[in-house]
């Protein structure tokens, strides 16, 4: 009994040495562990996550560092910049002064357009990849040009960064695998790319190819990342969710609200489980704003602070719960100011059939130049700017030896189609085709072909074969064809030309340094052909000549209509070989012939200039413009059954048509011609408001122009009201004009659609 008894002691002291041992170790585990980690986990929602950017507002306000951030979509954009050292402060900056329109469409300013380009940009309704077997579409609406650039400019500090765990706040963001709905959650590469693939949302911007995989919006699958923070170690979780959850049964009244709440229904339930575990979650109240809102950037942000600073003492309880030290954060960014890095390696992906010399010489950088972002931009703008690339973005990678610069491209097919419709009451309907043809007849060259199916029917086509390093020339042949009414409206010829036909054939050089000047030479055909009505005996009137010319223009505007910024400029000097007149009229002969008589007139060379600009001046950004607009044109003809410069109408019918309000269309035409045009330019998002005035001048002699210019009483005027919608379809124009000559009557023009010049 006694050594049962022994045995049963030994046994329990054991026991008590071995538990306190145990809590020996238990309390210097517990005193050795490290501080909790925090995860702040970022929702997408389009717009709605600027909110975001508030919540950070209260968070450093408060002292709180993120130990980890995750995000998706706009989660992952906010994210991103504040993990690599962007304050709340700039980001609120960066949200509010961005021009959203522009950075969330296809929309590129024509500025940007190399010259040879901008004839045709933004012309078309729509546009077609033309394959063998079939017709292409493309994989979303918005290819994200000016959105990539701008994500790749503000994450120029990270390139240093071999990893996103690397950054100040290590962070990762979730894309979705387009092949098998998987999620894929991005923390090394590019942070740019990776912030692009996040917010890809399905049909509405193109997929984003990372390696082998083409990612979309990674709120597909998982838009509240809460459970990856977790598995990433985070013991914290502090979670801004503003997807808004599920609709309700009233708010699914339209086909839009269906498809969305059918697609994203996957993700709201991953969303809604999620906020179980958040240890604190925010949710802004955004009703009333969609995730298109970007305009309301800084109302969106003070809704995002309103609702974290709901938060505030759940938050300071959380973390003195957790014995977590609050220290005061920097309100000023932290980013590592990179002024200029040397590029090693210069890498192009993408290229088919486009030449690499292409791109490489537009971008203008080799390796071992020492470039800032803002001249890689301008690099890549230029790239874009040819007709080559539907999308030219860049990455930069750190390396030992240095930056690696990768431009990435997309090339425009071989063979494309586009169309659009127009309509105006003075053409009536009409119909624009367009073939296109890049490097397919030549190497480095472009064939156009244009037409427009109109009462006044137009077609053009030009062949181009592109030379030097970076296309800074080439060789161009051209044809136009226009057929056009015109009308006299202050002469007893009034009404007499119903049909004018005129042909030019052109072949020379163009030569374009930069984006926004070209120098063209030319030799070339010209024939005109009419057809009068109750003009005297004349039945047809016919003419031919060659010519020699040398054009410059220059083309710094922001937009094709209603420019708000920028200057054009045209200058033409032309010789005018010997012309041939062919006239047939119902001349009675002295042999008794009454049958039409043809005429043959040989005439002398003469020699034609013109000149024809415009200046726009923002007096109010993006409210008030005052536009100059001017054209003078002189020719040494000192008379001519033909005009060489005619006006009139609201705006452009041809390349030969200048316009003047208060005239109705082609109806001012003489060998001498000036104009000057003041508009005073209203603007509100898309709608615009101009008031136009003008005063012209013509005469058939040269020598009367000069001695009757300065005679107010020679002068033609006309003033004008219009109304402007730039619509998706096309622009949208209603113009009232009159004359102030004697018998001038009101005129309204309408238009709507894309135009032909």
């Amino acid at each position: 009994m006694l050594r049962v008894f022994l045995l049963t002691f030994v046994c329990s002291l054991y026991s008590m040495f071995a538990l306190s041992q145990i809590d020996s170790v238990n309390v210097i585990k517990t005193d050795v562990r490290k501080t909790p980690k925090i995860g702040l986990v970022l929702s997408g929602g389009g717009a709605k996550g600027i909110a975001h950017v508030g919540v950070l507002k209260v968070l450093e306000e408060l002292g709180i560092k993120p130990d980890f951030i995750a995000g998706t979509s706009m989660g992952s954009i906010v994210g991103g910049l504040y993990a690599i050292g962007y304050s709340a402060d700039s980001l609120a900056t960066m949200m509010s002064t961005q021009n959203w329109a522009e950075i969330l469409t296809n929309y590129v300013p024509l500025s940007e357009i190399n010259i040879e380009e901008k004839d045709e940009y933004n012309r078309f309704l729509a546009d077609f990849k033309l394959k063998k077997d079939g017709i292409g579409l493309p994989s979303g609406i918005i290819e994200g040009q000016k959105l990539s650039l701008l994500l790749s400019k503000y994450c120029w500090p990270s390139y240093s960064y071999n990893s996103f765990s690397d950054f100040p706040i290590p962070f990762f963001c979730v894309a979705t695998d387009l092949a098998n709905g998987d999620a894929v959650v991005m923390d090394n590469g590019y942070l740019a790319e990776a912030m692009r693939a996040s917010m890809a949302i399905p049909s509405v911007f193109t997929a984003v190819k990372v390696d082998d995989k083409y990612l979309v919006d990674g709120g597909l699958v998982s838009n509240f990342p809460v459970k990856e923070m977790l598995a990433r170690g985070a013991d914290i979780i502090i979670g801004c969710n503003v997807s808004g959850g599920y609709k309700k049964k009233e708010d699914l009244s339209s086909i839009f609200s269906v498809l969305m709440q059918s697609t994203m229904l996957l993700s709201i339930q991953d969303s809604e489980e999620n906020k179980a575990f958040c240890d604190v979650l925010i949710e802004p109240d955004l009703k009333g704003y969609s995730t298109s809102d970007f305009v309301y950037a800084d109302s969106i942000i003070i809704f995002g602070k309103e609702a974290a600073n709901k938060k505030r003492e759940e938050l300071i309880k959380l973390l003195e719960n957790y014995n977590v030290h609050r220290t005061a954060v920097n309100h000023e960014s932290s980013v590592i100011d990179v002024q200029s890095v040397k590029i090693n390696q210069l890498n192009v992906i993408g290229l088919s059939h486009v030449s690499k010399s292409i791109v490489t010489g537009k971008l203008g950088i080799k390796p071992g130049d020492w470039v800032t972002v803002s001249e890689i931009e301008e690099g890549v703008t230029r790239v874009f700017g040819t007709s080559n690339f539907i999308k030219a973005t860049y990455k930069i990678q750190n390396s030992d030896l240095g930056a690696i610069l990768t431009i990435q491209v997309e090339e425009k097919p071989k063979y494309s189609a586009k169309v659009a419709i127009n309509y105006n009451n003075y053409s009536n309907g009409g119909l624009l085709l367009n073939y296109t043809m890049l490097n397919s007849v030549l190497k480095s060259s472009k064939w156009t072909s244009n037409i427009h199916v109109s009462e006044n029917f137009s077609a053009n086509s030009k062949l181009s074969k592109f030379f030097g390093e970076g296309q800074n020339w080439c060789w161009a042949s051209d044809f136009d064809f226009y057929s056009y009414k015109l009308n006299d409206y202050k002469t007893e010829a009034k009404g007499s030309i119903t049909r004018f036909l005129e042909t030019d054939i052109r072949s020379g050089v163009d030569i374009f340094p930069n984006s926004f000047t070209s120098l063209g030479m030319r030799i070339g055909y010209h024939r005109f052909y009419a057809r009068p009505r109750n003009f005297g005996d004349f039945k047809s009137i016919s003419v031919r000549n060659l010519f020699a010319s040398i054009n410059l223009s220059m083309n710094t505007l922001n937009q094709r209509y209603w420019p708000k910024r920028g200057f054009f400029v045209d200058a033409n000097l032309s010789y005018n070989f010997a012309d041939k007149y062919n006239i047939t009229t119902n001349i009675y002969s002295p042999l008794g012939d009454s049958n039409s008589q043809l005429f043959v007139v040989n005439r002398d060379y003469h020699v034609n200039m013109s000149v024809r600009g415009s200046y726009n001046i923002p007096i109010v950004e993006n409210l008030f413009t005052a536009r100059f607009d001017g054209f003078i044109g002189i020719s040494t003809l000192e008379d001519s059954f033909i005009p060489v410069y005619k006006m009139g109408g609201a705006n452009f019918y041809s390349k030969r048509v200048i316009p003047f309000v208060g005239a109705k269309e082609n109806s001012i035409y003489n060998n001498n011609v000036s104009m000057a045009q003041f508009t005073g330019q209203f603007n509100v998002k898309d709608y615009y408001c101009s008031v136009i005035i003008n005063a012209g001048y013509n005469s058939v002699k040269r020598s009367d122009f000069y001695s009757r210019f300065l005679k107010p009483a020679n002068w033609d005027l006309g003033a004008a009201i219009s109304l402007g919608y730039d619509a998706v379809l096309g622009p949208i124009e209603v113009t009232v004009s009159r004359g102030f000559d004697s018998g001038d009557k009101v005129n309204v023009y309408f238009s709507f659609g894309y135009r032909f010049w």
